[in-house]
């Protein structure tokens, strides 16, 4: 005797059941998945806002570093500005705006906040920035008192910045600059 067997598929598609257990398996292997590269996501984001303190603050102390060492001699002093003749003999004042606590430079009859932090950039970094000032022998020039500041050699730059996310981060950069005219 023969048997008949009903060859007729049925193509008509996934069941419910399958589906759900597609899904349950797809989520077993995304949750082990996942916790492997949780701490790389969150150590990405948490040095997000160091790594644009630091950029910031680099651009800051470079530009004020590099245009003193080409100057021609300093003009005048604060303790948050100085003044010097550029390698034009245009004069260049690098100063703390207070309201907006960014740094501005000065030429001439122009201001501009350097590229590195703008006041309205959503991210915007507050800055402060202090100088000293010595003579020869590493002896300290003072504010007020000492009024020749050609007598004036080296030049120590402090920049701090606060970042504000979720969280203050702060951090302060030091350079000291040799000046080549003396």
């Amino acid at each position: 005797m023969t048997l008949k067997l009903n060859t007729k598929l049925n193509n008509k598609g996934l069941t419910v059941i399958e589906l759900v257990v597609a899904l349950l398996v797809m989520g077993i292997l995304i949750v082990p998945i996942t916790t492997l590269f949780r701490p790389t996501i969150t150590g990405f984001f948490a040095g997000s806002p160091q790594l644009r303190l630091q950029e910031v603050l680099n651009g800051a102390i470079n530009e004020i570093c590099d245009n003193l060492r080409e100057s021609k001699g300093i003009t005048a002093t604060t303790a948050s500005s100085i003044t010097f003749l550029n390698k034009n003999n245009a004069s260049v004042t690098f100063e703390l705006d207070g309201v907006n606590q960014v740094i501005k430079r000065v030429e001439g009859v122009t201001t501009y906040v350097p590229y590195y932090n703008t006041p309205t950039a959503p991210d915007k970094v507050k800055l402060s920035l202090a100088f000293t000032y010595f003579i020869k022998d590493n002896v300290q020039w003072v504010i007020g008192v000492d009024t020749d500041t050609s007598l004036i050699t080296t030049v120590n730059i402090s920049i701090t910045g606060t970042y504000r996310t979720d969280q203050d981060y702060s951090l302060t950069v030091r350079n000291t600059v040799k000046l080549r005219v003396k």
